[in-house]
Formats: C-alpha cells, sequence, structure tokens
C-alpha cells in the first residue's frame, strides 16, 4: 500500500493558529485573518450578544467585571436609605431623645442628604420667605 497517509503524520503538522488573544476580552477569539473577535465582536462599537445565549448574557453582564463606579454608586445609595431612615426617626422622635439620634448621624455624607431632603420637601416659596425673615 503505496498510498497517501490521512492520518498521524498528517496531525503533526497542524501547529499555526487562527486565534490569537483579544484585546478587549482576553479571550483567544481574535481570528487573524478576519480580524474579528468571535467572543465579543471586537472591533465593532457594540459587545456582541444574543438573546438565544442565556448563559453567555449572564457571563458578560453588569457585576461581572470591577464596577469601578458603580460600587460606590450602590453603596451611597443604601448610606442615603439608612440616613433617611434615622433622619424620619429624628421627625418623630420628641424633643429629648433628637439629640440623641442626631449625635448617630453626625457624618459629613449625611449633611448634603437631609439638606437635599429638606429642599425637596418644601416649596420655592416657603425657603425664599425664610430667608427674608
Amino acid at each position: 500500500m503505496d498510498g497517501v497517509t490521512k492520518g498521524t503524520s498528517s496531525f503533526g503538522k497542524r501547529h499555526t493558529k487562527s486565534h490569537t488573544l483579544c484585546r478587549r476580552c482576553g479571550n483567544r477569539s481574535f481570528h487573524k485573518q478576519k480580524k474579528t473577535c468571535a467572543q465579543c465582536g471586537y472591533p465593532a462599537a457594540k459587545i456582541r450578544s444574543f438573546n438565544w445565549s442565556e448563559k453567555g448574557k449572564r457571563r458578560k453582564t453588569t457585576g461581572t467585571g470591577r464596577m469601578r463606579h458603580l460600587k460606590t454608586h450602590y453603596g451611597l445609595y443604601q448610606e442615603t436609605l439608612k440616613i433617611f431612615a434615622l433622619f424620619l426617626q429624628v421627625l418623630r422622635a420628641r424633643s429629648k431623645s433628637k439629640l440623641l439620634v442626631l449625635k448617630k448621624i453626625d457624618k459629613l455624607i449625611q449633611i448634603p442628604v437631609l439638606v437635599n431632603f429638606y429642599y425637596s420637601r418644601t416649596s420655592l416659596s416657603e425657603r425664599s420667605h425664610e430667608t427674608n425673615e
């Protein structure tokens, strides 16, 4: 049998790689010849995603990365809710207990929150009347 081998000896020559690392997603999905990423779609402006891939969306959604801005944003929101609850306690409390609760919420971050709450609750005419007196 002097036929051309298609088996073991042929598999040893397959050393060229069609995909390399992608700049945007970091996966080995960037096709060298096509110049596009199979994973994220780079260099397209929008990240590649399809509705038929629910798990694929889950891997790329908000919260899977660093969230440099949003993690502080969510933390401030939680802090604001706590402050607002304490502020409502102050409004409901009697004169003696007001001082105790005010000591609890004595932080720099809460001063603008309380001011914003005050301005959102009072009308413009009421505020201008206070400054005139």
